[in-house]
């Protein structure tokens, strides 16, 4: 065994999730892959500060314009609205959202 392990107390492990791994890890003592390795062992899920709060009109607004003006308008990424979207079952009308591969083509007319 190593001479540096020391087993983990019910304090330590009721930290893990609360706060960033890495935050745990210094108030702790352990590494920060130690603290990492245990929370995901015990299937603990990872502290998020990231979560919003979306209100009914930001709601109605998702798939109505681009991913991207939504995001801005809003302050978060655009990755943020297009998970949420996509979570919600909302397809992307605004043109901007549909993946360039997809996008209909303009044919040039050949009566000219």
């Amino acid at each position: 065994m190593n001479p540096q392990h020391r087993p983990w107390t019910d304090a330590e492990l009721a930290l893990l999730g609360t706060d960033t791994d890495a935050a745990v890890a210094a108030r702790i003592g352990r590494t920060l892959t130690a603290v990492l390795r245990r929370r995901r062992d015990l299937a603990i899920s990872a502290y998020t500060t990231h979560a919003r709060a979306w209100t009914a009109a930001e709601l109605a607004r998702l798939g109505t314009v681009a991913d991207e003006q939504l995001a801005q308008e809003l302050g978060c990424r655009r990755i943020t609205v297009m998970r949420k979207r996509r979570a919600l079952g909302i397809g992307c009308s605004a043109p901007a959202n549909v993946p360039r591969k997809f996008r209909r083509r303009r044919r040039r007319s050949s009566l000219r």
